[in-house]
């Protein structure tokens, strides 16, 4: 696969962890945490911006790319919420973790294992782009973002997340997280559960 935001180490450390994405006390347990007030202020903003289907689906009609997809977490939310949902990632096990989580929940997710520059370079584009957590872990930021600008057609909206590069939120998301929080460091080997 090709693209040149791929970062190698990333990759390694989260064909590592692949197993553990839908575990709500494993590594990924924030982001459970955090996706009920994401997609929550997501649907709003979506829907506020692009119109959107009945009170069952608020987001019908909506194409959504979540790129950086990880298990999917974010992507079946948008799938539940009527979205017609691609979640690419560049960790094959990533993607074949989301793939079959979605299919178990009989959701209709496009999982695909594939960079934001190809899909780009297909000439893609979508209503919505979400770039929740990926910017941390990329190689080259400028042409993975110009990617990331080029997916989102005309009118439509891109929201990108990640951890401020301050000392503050430093001490918080590795300190506070790794030592006072248990969570996984992303320099630690899994400790639970075997790798598939």
């Amino acid at each position: 696969m090709s693209g040149t935001s791929i970062d190698p180490g990333e990759v390694a450390y989260y064909t590592r962890l692949a197993h553990t994405w839908w575990d709500a006390g494993g590594p990924f347990w924030p982001l459970h945490r955090l996706n009920e007030v994401r997609v929550a202020w997501l649907r709003e903003r979506i829907a506020a911006r692009l119109g959107g289907g009945a009170a069952g689906a608020p987001l019908a009609g909506v194409r959504v790319l979540d790129i950086g997809c990880g298990g999917g977490i974010l992507s079946e939310s948008m799938a539940r919420l009527g979205a017609a949902v691609t979640g690419i990632d560049v960790v094959e096990k990533n993607i074949r973790v989301a793939a079959l989580h979605a299919q178990e929940g009989g959701l209709a997710v496009d999982c695909r294992l594939q960079t934001a520059e190809a899909l780009a370079a297909e000439g893609a584009q979508y209503d919505a782009v979400l770039n929740m957590e990926v910017v941390e872990h990329v190689a080259d930021l400028p042409g993975f973002m110009a990617a990331c600008c080029a997916l989102v057609r005309p009118g439509g909206v891109m929201s990108v997340a990640t951890l401020n590069r301050t000392p503050v939120s430093w001490l918080f998301a590795i300190v506070g997280a790794e030592y006072l929080l248990r969570v996984q460091s992303r320099h630690a080997a899994p400790t639970s559960g075997a790798a598939s």
